[in-house]
């Protein structure tokens, strides 16, 4: 059976599996610009930084809790508590669940990628064959017409060696 959005079916029609996954590209698709799953992280995030162990529990079984509602919303029930229990978390691994767990909640956006540069949380590792996991987005040459700060092409794109940085972006993880 193929999966898709056929005209006419409403997004929560059972047919309707593309609907039902949210899938990019497809006449349903509702782009996430904030979430129960970003705030919650975020605030877990800023608990953490302060020293408060115990709200940052709190907020990352928030997290937690926001990403099982939106999958139930979807139809697809997970129950996450037997992954993670944020009570048993502490220090390093605490910050590590926060990070995965906000990374899982925004895949697909570009915010992942810009934690991940920004905490080098979670620790992902490069795919074979490449040197390392792309630090900036590359230019396009259509660029050149408007802006004269940005580097040479050949700069951009220094496989083999490690993928470049932009100023503002210096710590590759």
């Amino acid at each position: 059976k193929d999966v898709g959005s056929p005209p006419g079916n409403p997004p929560g029609d059972p047919e309707n599996q593309a609907s039902r996954l949210n899938i990019p590209a497809e006449d349903d698709f509702g782009q996430v610009l904030a979430s129960c799953s970003e705030n919650a992280a975020i605030i877990a995030e800023a608990h953490f930084a302060l020293g408060d162990e115990a709200a940052a529990q709190s907020a990352l079984q928030d997290l937690v809790d926001c990403q099982e509602a939106r999958w139930a919303a979807l139809g697809y029930p997970i129950d996450l508590s037997t992954v993670i229990d944020p009570t048993s978390l502490s220090g390093a691994a605490l910050r590590q669940a926060i990070a995965e767990q906000k990374y899982i909640a925004q895949f697909l956006s570009i915010d992942a990628w810009a934690d991940w540069k920004r905490t080098c949380l979670p620790a992902l590792t490069p795919a074979p064959g490449t040197a390392g996991i792309p630090g900036r987005l590359l230019y396009p040459y259509s660029e050149r017409s408007s802006n004269g700060n940005i580097p040479d092409p050949g700069v951009q794109a220094a496989y083999p060696g490690p993928p470049p940085r932009n100023r503002n972006d210096p710590n590759p993880c």
